[in-house]
């Protein structure tokens, strides 16, 4: 493949140009890989485009989901004690902790879904108040409340958790939340 026919030419300087054109000619047959490829890698490109994409219902879930988490792991890591003057007692510290818990479990999850609801009709906005319900407060918020009721080592969080139950249904009653007949 390297070596040259024709000797004659120079030695190892022919050799040598016979071999540059070889390898010319090689690399035209690299580059038709490379371009069978970029349509490979064009269909990789538009899956992340739709990926970004996304359902804007979907994208308001996660971020609800997210400051779930966020606000229930600020209670789990709470000492547990008053860390704070701006408070009089702890459980006005937890409870205040607690209250994006409550604000996104019975008023913004619940305007999230009547929102961003898909279908046609009250089936439509059924259906996705029955999912969200199910996702932000079956799933997330109300297990761990019940689980950090029954279970944590202090006191007070027991009690916070405890009475952010009878707040949630106190806030459940009230206009646009989950318990809203108007809605």
């Amino acid at each position: 493949m390297f070596r040259s026919s024709d000797r004659g030419r120079g030695g190892a300087v022919g050799d040598l140009e016979d071999n540059l054109a070889t390898f010319a000619g090689n690399e035209d047959d690299q580059m038709s890989d490379d371009d069978n490829a970029a349509p490979e890698m064009q269909s990789e490109l538009d899956e992340g485009m739709d990926q970004q994409a996304e359902d804007p219902f979907q994208l308001a879930m996660d971020d609800l989901e997210g400051r779930v988490v966020g606000a229930l792991d600020d209670v789990k890591i709470h000492p547990g004690i008053r860390s704070s003057d701006d408070y009089k007692t702890v459980q006005d510290e937890l409870a205040t902790l607690l209250r994006p818990v409550m604000e996104v479990a019975a008023h913004t999850a619940p305007s999230i879904a009547r929102t961003y609801y898909q279908g046609v009709g009250p089936e439509g906005v059924e259906a996705s108040v029955e999912e969200v319900y199910q996702r932000v407060v079956s799933d997330l918020v109300l297990p761990v409340l019940l689980e950090m009721a029954q279970s944590d080592t202090i006191p007070a969080k027991r009690g916070a958790s405890l009475e952010c139950f009878r707040n949630l249904y106190k806030e459940f009653l009230k206009p646009g939340s989950w318990l809203d007949v108007n809605h």
